[in-house]
């Protein structure tokens, strides 16, 4: 990753920033496409980019951005980690930027009604309550501090590696360990029977 673009400061919003720039990096590699107008430079891209919407559809082909998403979020996980936002999220700013619309601070996004989160989540802790915080957010394609708010929320609290009811009766608790290392032990057979089969 070149230095640039780790260091560059993004004055407190660094996944907004670096989308704009991992935009303007994927503009640069298509310098040779018909379309292009064959500036391969950063601020080249950026005078393509920040022109009226009409010119910007003539100018560049924009479906080159979406077949390159995919790539575009994983630089900014590389570059941010857990501050990058959703592959989600990216593919709604790059509609926005085909549209014309650069502003990517824009309006704050309502999501997804919270009675459909907290359904779903409910269902994801039934089947395995062992499931981290990260794995429930990327299930549910939101971010992990929306999982641990919702989390609180339903009153679950973690316990020896499982999320249980805040009121949970030891019972409960331990019929819910004792599930746990039964779907432990079966997902370590099958490994171990797919491992012979191979051998």
């Amino acid at each position: 990753m070149p230095k640039s673009y780790l260091d560059h400061d993004t004055g407190g919003a660094p996944a907004r920033s670096a989308t704009k720039m991992a935009s303007h990096r994927i503009a640069s590699r298509h310098e040779t496409t018909p379309q292009s107008t064959g500036r391969g430079s950063s601020a080249a891209a950026h005078q393509i980019l920040s022109r009226p919407t009409t010119k910007i559809q003539e100018s560049y082909p924009f479906n080159s951005f979406f077949e390159l998403m995919p790539e575009a979020h994983r630089l900014l996980i590389e570059a941010y980690n857990e501050v990058a936002l959703i592959e989600r999220t990216y593919r709604e700013w790059f509609q926005k930027f085909k549209n014309g619309d650069f502003d990517v601070e824009g309006k704050d996004h309502s999501g997804r009604p919270k009675i459909y989160e907290d359904v779903e989540l409910k269902e994801l802790l039934e089947e395995d309550s062992s499931h981290t915080q990260k794995e429930l957010a990327l299930t549910l394609e939101v971010t992990q501090q929306a999982v641990s708010h919702r989390l609180k929320s339903l009153g679950m609290i973690h316990k020896q590696g499982n999320w249980f009811p805040y009121e949970s009766k030891p019972r409960d608790v331990e019929s819910r360990l004792l599930m746990n290392e039964s779907l432990i032990a079966k997902t370590q057979k099958k490994r171990f029977l797919h491992l012979k089969v191979k051998r």
